[in-house]
């Protein structure tokens, strides 16, 4: 039997074609490590930190005002000594507690959101590097895609925080409208300790 010596030929270029293939794949590959190697465990945690300190102002901000209108509330009704000032205090500061661990476990959602970016655009490039065999082009795409990779996502607002004590507010104004001169409010405007007792709400009905 015989064969054709342009077989043997064939077969060794068909081979040294897929060994040069696999040589730029594997270079291909080295460059998008080598872009996203920014892409590392500090770089997540810094992203969790960003979340929870664009959000810890309105934290604090919310616990504030919660904590005021309770010991407003308290004052209208005479109850600023009472045991009743502890047990709604209590309740804002549990809910401090929870707003805390909120933040906490948005900004993890935020840094697992970001990692889960950057290894699906990697797989993307691996992808497209396996199929065309480009070096260049993979390199030349990874660092394309630094810029979206780098940038940090428009974060979500918390919303209210305090739902107990924003209910107990909630009261308070309502108590505020129907009886301005309730016990406790003197106490708590002293550039005007009458206004409570003074002021008069006239509604007409047409």
């Amino acid at each position: 039997m015989c064969f054709s010596s342009g077989d043997g030929g064939a077969a060794d270029r068909a081979r040294a074609e897929e060994e040069a293939r696999q040589k730029r794949i594997r270079e291909g590959s080295r460059r998008i490590d080598e872009t996203f190697a920014e892409f590392d465990d500090s770089f997540f945690k810094k992203r969790q930190m960003e979340y929870q300190a664009s959000q810890r102002p309105e934290v604090d901000r919310q616990f504030k005002e919660a904590q005021g209108n309770i010991m407003y509330g308290l004052a209208r009704s005479g109850q600023l000594g009472s045991s009743e000032r502890t047990r709604q205090l209590g309740v804002v500061g549990r809910e401090r507690d929870e707003a805390a661990l909120k933040v906490a476990d948005k900004g993890m959602e935020y840094a697992n959101q970001a990692k889960a970016q950057v290894e699906q655009s990697r797989t993307d490039l691996m992808n497209q590097l396996n199929a065309t065999g480009d070096s260049q082009l993979a390199a030349n795409q990874a660092a394309a895609r630094l810029s979206t990779l780098r940038a940090r996502p428009a974060f979500e607002g918390l919303g209210s925080l305090f739902e107990t004590s924003g209910g107990i507010a909630k009261q308070v104004r309502q108590a505020e409208y129907y009886n301005p001169g309730s016990p406790g409010w003197s106490g708590l405007n002293p550039l005007n300790p009458n206004k409570g007792a003074a002021s008069q709400r006239i509604v007409t009905n047409n």
